[in-house]
């Protein structure tokens, strides 16, 4: 059975019927959700998850206090993305404590841990956040999607080495992304990246034979059509 079903805190028969035959559908009055009564009658509009879930509960401070979070991360100036983050990482830390009973948004938090970490370029730690995420929850209705986030992190990995013309780097992370993912609809458009190498170096029969590669494995693909028009140009300019 899972840690948080049907009957979470239900302790006895007559809780569960309480609950089950009265309660359930009744509306949800929540008198203790830490959001400002003036929030709530100005409808407020909040900008991001840190305004909404951090901004005014101090149980979560304590609690990242309590995990060796500094305060600058709990109630000072910090940027509310990295404090959204250290709470992210808070949570796993909070079994057993209200704080992860009353969360069905721990997977959603540890997934929008992936995500931010994505978003700072640290694609490693976000791969394994997400990794970690897949093995925790499997039955999370998100999984798939996280499964595609790794393998579009993986890419991004590899585009940020090519970016920055490491390409020695940059060929062995799509070389070996190839390799896991042979059916992904990026191959042709990596294949078309991969020749960087050679036209940086000015290998010029390398980069022509990797085009033509492109146009007889994917005669149908924008990849193709850009690596015909590269062959041609090539031919005229620089042969």
């Amino acid at each position: 059975m899972p840690f948080i079903n049907n009957d979470f805190l239900l302790s006895c028969s007559a809780a569960k019927r309480l609950y089950h035959h009265w309660a359930a559908d009744g509306p949800i009055l929540d008198y203790h959700c830490h959001l400002s009564p003036r929030d709530i009658a100005e409808n407020r509009r909040f900008l991001n998850l840190h305004e909404i879930w951090l901004e005014g509960d101090h149980y979560k401070w304590r609690a990242m206090r309590a995990n060796g979070v500094p305060e600058n991360l709990c109630t000072g100036t910090a940027e509310p993305y990295d404090k959204f983050l250290a709470w992210a990482a808070t949570v796993p830390s909070t079994l057993r404590n209200p704080l992860y009973q009353d969360r069905k948004q721990v997977p959603v938090a540890r997934n929008l841990l992936g995500a931010c970490l994505q978003m700072q370029k640290k694609y490693a730690e976000a791969i394994a956040a997400r990794r970690d995420y897949l093995v925790k929850y499997p039955s999370d209705p998100r999984w798939s999607n996280v499964q595609r986030d790794i393998i579009t992190t993986e890419y991004l990995m590899a585009a940020e080495r090519l970016e920055a013309k490491q390409y020695a780097d940059a060929n062995r992370l799509l070389g070996e992304f190839l390799a896991k993912y042979p059916l992904d609809e990026r191959v042709p458009a990596i294949l078309l990246l991969m020749n960087r190498k050679a036209v940086a170096e000015k290998k010029w029969d390398e980069a022509i034979a990797g085009w033509r590669r492109i146009v007889s494995k994917y005669p149908d693909s924008e990849a193709a059509s850009q690596a015909q028009f590269n062959i041609a140009e090539t031919l005229e300019t620089k042969l």
